[in-house]
């Protein structure tokens, strides 16, 4: 597992504008498509979305962008912007 910390919670889509959407589980070619229509500045959440990506992509499990203070609850799945190839079943 890969976590990224950052200053936000979660990744999002439509940043700064009243559309915008944060992103809770995402598929890494989900993420890239968000990414090609322009989403993540390249200064700023883009480079993490990449690592991201490219982690996950290389057969990585689960790679996780979110803030110091979750990353404890990122580090289970809970928190952040969670990117796997599957959605993750909780066991019962």
């Amino acid at each position: 597992m890969l976590v990224i910390a950052t200053d936000v919670a979660h990744a999002a889509i439509g940043f700064g504008t009243p559309h915008k959407r944060q992103l809770d589980w995402v598929a890494p070619a989900e993420l890239r498509d968000y990414g090609e229509q322009g989403h993540f500045a390249s200064g700023s959440m883009g480079p993490r979305v990449e690592t991201a990506m490219r982690f996950v992509e290389g057969g990585g499990r689960r790679a996780v962008i979110t803030s110091l203070d979750l990353i404890a609850d990122a580090a289970q799945g809970q928190a952040g912007t969670v990117v796997e190839c599957q959605r993750a079943v909780p066991a019962n």
